[in-house]
């Protein structure tokens, strides 16, 4: 058991490796934990069902979620391939064997699909090859043998037992005159049919027209759950958007909040410099009087 799985994690690998990526998948379980990478695969294979932008790269656990469930819905129930809220956070939470398990499955079902889809194609080939054969061909060549033989073996009939053929001429007149009576009875009765004829026929009528009403109904119906089912999605992808706008606007905060500090630190070693330099002049000042001061009064001693 322990042998077959390491077989099948070098097959993952070798496949993981082939597929060209936006960057390097080096850890499987940290960098296929944001499903941007997984998308990436489905889109390689299943392009119809894949929109890559609806997939950010993400480093929190709610936006990997997000993503993952994204995908979950859009692409993985549409291929069979539907995630249980147990595994979407297992993926998200980048658990142990978690993506190996979820990737074994997808290449099982590529290889799957592959298979399918060249099965399909032989059998379209060998359709066409049987169309172009020549069996009908041959059984149109045969087919005036067998008329030219069974005219043959009749006329010999007719011509040992002409009394059975005359019998079965008669036979089949009395029955078209028969028939043909019976179609003008028919086409009598026709023009005389009651009234509560016509109107069983006009209550058939409205009971069609009932069944095609409510028909229509239930076409309205599933257009009705189509399109709750279309704005469900895009309200879904709304409040990611409005969680990566809040994100953002966070962080526009943090960083005027960060630029103000600054500002205002700059602001207050100005003016404890300035404050310096004057206090700086008026200790100057003062020591100018101070001298001037002293030398007066030296010459005035004098």
């Amino acid at each position: 058991m322990i042998g077959d799985t390491a077989q099948i994690d070098r097959e993952l690998v070798e496949w993981i490796d082939g597929i060209p990526f936006s960057k390097p998948a080096r850890n499987l379980t940290r960098d296929f934990s944001d499903a941007v990478l997984t998308a990436e695969v489905l889109k390689l294979y299943y392009p119809r069902h894949v929109e890559l932008h609806n997939y950010v790269p993400a480093n929190s656990v709610n936006t990997k979620r997000e993503n993952w469930k994204m995908l979950n819905r859009k692409v993985l129930m549409k291929l069979d391939m539907k995630l249980s809220s147990d595994t979407i956070y297992q993926l998200a939470n980048g658990s142990q064997r978690a993506i190996e398990k979820l990737l074994t499955k997808l290449r099982m079902k590529v290889l799957k699909d592959g298979v399918e889809m060249h099965k399909l194609k032989l059998k379209d080939v060998e359709e066409e090859k049987i169309g172009d054969g020549s069996p009908e061909n041959d059984g149109y060549l045969k087919l005036p043998v067998e008329s030219s033989n069974k005219f043959d073996v009749d006329n010999e009939i007719r011509e040992i037992k002409p009394s059975k053929f005359t019998c079965l001429k008669r036979g089949i007149l009395v029955v078209f005159s028969w028939i043909m009576c019976l179609f003008r009875i028919w086409n009598i009765f026709s023009c005389c049919i009651p009234s509560r004829f016509r109107r069983r026929d006009a209550l058939v009528n409205v009971t069609t027209e009932r069944i095609e009403d409510a028909n229509g109904e239930n076409v309205q119906r599933t257009i009705y759950s189509e399109l709750k089912k279309d704005l469900r999605e895009k309200e879904e992808v709304i409040s990611t958007l409005n969680h990566k706008i809040a994100y953002l606007e966070s962080s526009m905060k943090l960083k005027d909040l960060r630029i103000s500090s600054l500002a205002g630190q700059i602001l207050q070693n100005a003016v404890e410099m300035d404050q310096s330099a004057k206090s700086q002049s008026i200790d100057g000042v003062r020591a100018k009087l101070r001298s001037r001061s002293h030398n007066f009064h030296e010459t005035k001693a004098n």
